[in-house]
Parts: C-alpha cells; sequence; structure tokens
C-alpha cells in the first residue's frame, strides 16, 4: 500500500503548512522533486511499461505502420532515436517523459495560489495514469499544462506553439486550439460558437487520421473476441469526478472567481465546460473521454486548491476537505478493484541506485 501511504503523507504535509505560507512555499519545491523521482525511477511499474519498452527496443525495425506513428508523432521519435543513438537503455525514455511533464506541472503550480495543495492532488489520479503509465500524453499534458499559464497571460502565439508541440508527444493534444477564440475576450455564447466551428476540423483531422481511424475502430466500434467492446476501466469514477467538480464549480464559484480571479476565470469555465461535456460523451466511449479527461484534471485540483482561500459562508470544513475525501476514495476504489493493478504497480520497484532483477511474471501476463 505504497500508493495510499504516500498520497496520506503528503495530505499530512498539506496540513502542516495551516496558517504557514512561508512553510507552503518551502515545501512545495520539496514534494515536487520527491514525486518527480518515484515516477521518474520507477522500474516495471505502469500498464504501458512493456508496450514502451517493446517499442523502444524495436526501434528501426517496424514497419510502415510504426514509422505513420512516428510521423503524426513525431516526438516520439526524436526520444527514442535520440536515447538509442547515445546508448542507453529503455529506462531513460521513462526518465526523459517524466521530465517534461513535471516541469509542465511545476511552472503551472507556481502561478496557484496554494502550489502545494495543487502538486498534491494531482498523485493519486494524474501522476498514477500519465508519468507512471502512459508517458506520452504524460509529455503532451506537460506541455498544455504550459499552454495554460501562456492562455492566462493572453500570449497567443505562445499557447499555439505549446499546444503544437503537446501534439507532437500525443496528437490529441490539438483539440486546445478551440481555446484560442477565447483568449482576448470573454466568455460569450458567441464565441462559444465560433470555438465549435473551430473544433469542427480538429475532430475531423482526428478522426481521419491514422490514429484517429485506430481509436475509433478499437474505442467506439470495435469489440474483442469475447465480443465486449473496448473500455477504460475506472473512467466512470475518473470522468464522473470531473464533471462532479465542473458543476459544483459553475453553480457555486462562478461568480465569486470571476470577480476575485478575473484573468484565469475564462480558462476555468471553459475548462469546466469541457468536463460537462466529456461526462455526458462517456457512453458513447469511455476510453477517447477518459483520455481527454486526464487533461483537464489540472484546472480541478487548481479549483480544489484555491477553496480555503474563498468565501465560504456553509459547509466551509465540508467544501475544503471533498477534494482530499473524494480523492482518497477514488483511489482506494481503483487500488482494490482494479484487475490490473497487482500486475502493473505493485509491488514498486526503482533504478534509482541500481536496475533491479526483472518481474518475467510482469511480461508473461501481457502476453
Amino acid at each position: 500500500m505504497i500508493y495510499i501511504t504516500l498520497f496520506c503523507f503528503l495530505i499530512l504535509l498539506r496540513y502542516s503548512t495551516l496558517g504557514n505560507q512561508k512553510l507552503l512555499l518551502q515545501l512545495t519545491p520539496l514534494v515536487w522533486l520527491l514525486l518527480f523521482i518515484f515516477a521518474s525511477f520507477r522500474f516495471e511499474v505502469g500498464c504501458d511499461w512493456p508496450k514502451y519498452r517493446l517499442d523502444f527496443d524495436n526501434f528501426g525495425l517496424y514497419g510502415l505502420g510504426m514509422e505513420l506513428n512516428y510521423l503524426m508523432e513525431p516526438a516520439y521519435f526524436i526520444v527514442n532515436s535520440s536515447i538509442k543513438s547515445m546508448g542507453l537503455s529503455y529506462v531513460w525514455v521513462n526518465l526523459v517523459y517524466s521530465a517534461i511533464f513535471f516541469t509542465g506541472i511545476w511552472v503551472f503550480a507556481k502561478r496557484q495560489k496554494d502550489p502545494l495543495a495543487t502538486i498534491v492532488l494531482m498523485f493519486p489520479i494524474l501522476m498514477m495514469n500519465m508519468p507512471m503509465s502512459g508517458i506520452r500524453q504524460g509529455a503532451a499534458i506537460g506541455v498544455i499544462c504550459m499552454a495554460y499559464v501562456a492562455f492566462i497571460d493572453k500570449k497567443s502565439w505562445k499557447f499555439i506553439a505549446l499546444v503544437i508541440l503537446g501534439a507532437t508527444f500525443h496528437s490529441s493534444a490539438l483539440i486546445f486550439l478551440v481555446l484560442l477564440p477565447f483568449m482576448k475576450a470573454d466568455f460569450t455564447l458567441k464565441r462559444l460558437f465560433h470555438g465549435s466551428l473551430l473544433a469542427l476540423p480538429i475532430f475531423v483531422l482526428l478522426a481521419f487520421s491514422t490514429l484517429g481511424e485506430l481509436a475509433s475502430m478499437r474505442y467506439v466500434d470495435a469489440t474483442v473476441d469475447s465480443g465486449e467492446a473496448y473500455e477504460a476501466a475506472g473512467a466512470l469514477y475518473r470522468v464522473g469526478f470531473l464533471g462532479i467538480s465542473a458543476i459544483a464549480f459553475i453553480l457555486f464559484y462562478r461568480k465569486q472567481w470571476k470577480r476575485d480571479s478575473p484573468e484565469d476565470f475564462t480558462l476555468m469555465i471553459l475548462i469546466s465546460l469541457m468536463m460537462i461535456g466529456i461526462f455526458i460523451l462517456l457512453p458513447i466511449s469511455s476510453i477517447i473521454t477518459d483520455r481527454l479527461g486526464y487533461y483537464l484534471i489540472p484546472i480541478q485540483v487548481a479549483f480544489f486548491a484555491r477553496l480555503p482561500y474563498m468565501q465560504i459562508k456553509n459547509w466551509r470544513l465540508f467544501w475544503i476537505s471533498a477534494p482530499y475525501i473524494m480523492s482518497i476514495l477514488i483511489f482506494s476504489v481503483w487500488i482494490l478493484l482494479s484487475s490490473n493493478y497487482q500486475i502493473c504497480y505493485d509491488p514498486y520497484n526503482s533504478w534509482l541506485f541500481g536496475l533491479p532483477d526483472s518481474r518475467s511474471q510482469y511480461y508473461e501476463f501481457w502476453q
């Protein structure tokens, strides 16, 4: 239960800083570094490890299919080829992707009133599933976190460049170009319509790309041999949590946020609407909505981390503690009920002090 123990320890650290902003700011980089080391130096931990290791081991030997994959997401090619050319092993691939993710998280968290809580609340869902498993999308999320900051600062070209850079790691990041019409103007229904028009060609591009066709085949219409559709385990809890958060923000905190934090209000309202949107689309494809949902978690936890600083007349303790309680519950349910947890994450191993012995049963499971 190292993961639950670590998360509870992080919550206690945040609790220890109550009323002491200086201590909070001192602990933030230490916690960030701890989690970076924990995620980056894992060994045979995470469900995507066998796939990415196989890609790395066979780099340059694939046929046209993998070359198209590299063409669509060239950063994948650049990272693999660079590490291979230096004669390094696969574990360095995880380190590079994790570094990109945590760099983005650091840039984003520093802009929050409570950077420590922002980082802590990212651990149980976002960090466990992205830099500790889906490393390419993890890197894309890190870049999109920097794009969020560019959006808040109203730096259009920087925002566009970062979104495109994120898409070189994972093409799904392109969807955030839909935020562009709102960057230098207030949120209105007219601009929401314009944003929807911008989203349409992006959806078409993704749908007709090689990866889009593969996602559609696997995640919408396809069935496995048993006749059951592909689904993302736990998507209902993760996407549902996002939906509940967005509804709470819109119903109870929208006006106060606009008054006290106008600089990032537009981003908050847009991402909240996206959270509700993917929750509505969940029955169509749990995997696609779940994947898009990971990009939205940084905004969700920024909302949670800001709650103690907001004016709450009733049920203050409930609102402040609910994000932590819900995160622990979802995290615990995932650990207890996930069919892959025992194979993917338990036991936790690290190569920080040298490469441990390989677990043969880990690869036998995925074969």
